[in-house]
């Protein structure tokens, strides 16, 4: 739509200002292949994310993955993971991201989690200090990051 060029901050916040996936305890099943996600999530408002497992606890007992997809011009992050156990995203695609492309984990409670073969392009900044992928738990990853600030990584100390 052009919006995001324009410098009418009415229109500019409207332009940040997308749908998000959240992902909650108690589903059956949540495996995605395959899907665009594009100008998701919502700028400015916490938790609002393109695609976001919250609190959702162990996944043992089901699927949880998201592969195979691609995430673009989002208004937030691609991806958190909070409060959540045994989830897998593969072979994903991020390009353009504001503030952490790819966020793994919020409060280090986050375990058994598979960040395989994703990739990260062109991390905007959202204020503070931003990374391809932030890391703040145990999990199996294989990470690639080009652009700008996407070649951070943040892991635990």
């Amino acid at each position: 739509s052009g919006c995001k060029s324009e410098f009418d901050d009415a229109k500019a916040a409207a332009c940040s200002f997308g749908g998000h996936t959240i992902v909650r305890a108690g589903f059956g099943s949540f495996d995605i292949s395959g899907v665009e996600f594009h100008q998701m999530g919502q700028g400015g408002n916490l938790g609002h994310y393109a695609t976001h497992f919250h609190m959702v606890k162990d996944t043992s007992y089901t699927n949880a993955t998201i592969r195979d997809s691609s995430m673009w011009d989002s208004n937030t992050r691609h991806l958190s993971v909070h409060g959540t156990i045994g989830v897998s995203f593969e072979r994903n695609v991020g390009y353009l991201s504001s503030g952490h492309a790819f966020m793994f984990g919020e409060d280090g409670t986050e375990t058994d989690n598979a960040y395989c073969y994703n990739l990260a392009i062109g991390v905007q900044s959202a204020g503070d200090l931003n990374y391809a992928y932030y890391v703040s738990s145990d999990t199996r990853e294989h990470y690639i990051a080009t652009g700008g600030m996407t070649s951070r990584v943040r892991k635990p100390i």
